[in-house]
């Protein structure tokens, strides 16, 4: 809020703060497909409400909602199916997030272009199920439910959660309860401090390690 006063972020202030998240690597081009999927309404911006929206579907959803939010991610241009080149583009964006990718024109970039190829025709193959060139919703939650590695890693962030929530209950109720105070606070009062410092210990402990889990569960 003290970025954003207005209630809505723009791209370049989430790439800004994406960045603080993902320091070794490139991520502008990958904050950039987060910021469309976060993007419900396709203004432009991410209002607070859409926040919380696709905060909640990441966090509390059903295996089926997380994945439902992947394939947006990945549907570059929101035409309802994922193309090659699509594909092809997330996986060079996670590789420049995760600093994977040489200095351009090296013999190492060409050899790392040559394995995100790779990559991504084994990924397209198996993930287009009637070979027709291109990954429907359907195909995509086939292939994603089928596969044991995606939902294993989708439901242990779900168990590990349930496990932590059981263990420190006491102490997990009063993080959850400050956060609520803090809530209430801003809405009563505006006062933005005690509402960033909350909101960034909750990114820090839960978001971002299920963001890792689901954007990145092809890599």
């Amino acid at each position: 809020m003290r970025e954003c006063p207005e209630g809505v972020v723009q791209e370049e202030s989430f790439k800004d703060i994406y960045a603080k998240f993902f320091p070794h690597g490139n991520s502008a081009l990958y904050a950039h497909y987060v910021f469309k999927a976060f993007d419900v309404n396709c203004s432009g911006a991410i209002s607070f409400r859409e926040l919380l929206v696709t905060l909640s579907t990441l966090l509390r959803g059903s295996v089926y909602e997380r994945l439902r939010w992947a394939f947006r991610l990945y549907d570059v241009d929101g035409d309802g199916a994922i193309t090659r080149q699509e594909l092809a583009e997330v996986v060079v964006a996670v590789h420049e997030l995760l600093g994977r990718r040489a200095p351009p024109g090296s013999p190492a970039a060409r050899l790392d272009d040559a394995k995100a190829n790779e990559q991504v025709d084994r990924v397209f193959r198996k993930l287009d199920l009637n070979q027709d060139g291109v990954i429907t919703i359907e195909e995509f939650l086939e292939s994603c439910l089928k596969d044991d590695v995606i939902t294993r890693s989708l439901q242990m962030t779900v168990a590990k959660r349930r496990s932590v929530r059981t263990a420190h209950r006491r102490c997990q109720c009063a993080r959850e309860a400050g956060l609520l105070r803090a809530a209430a606070a801003w809405l009563r009062g505006r006062r933005y401090a005690h509402y960033l410092a909350a909101l960034d210990d909750f990114y820090s402990r839960v978001v971002r390690p299920r963001l890792r889990s689901v954007l990145l569960l092809h890599f």
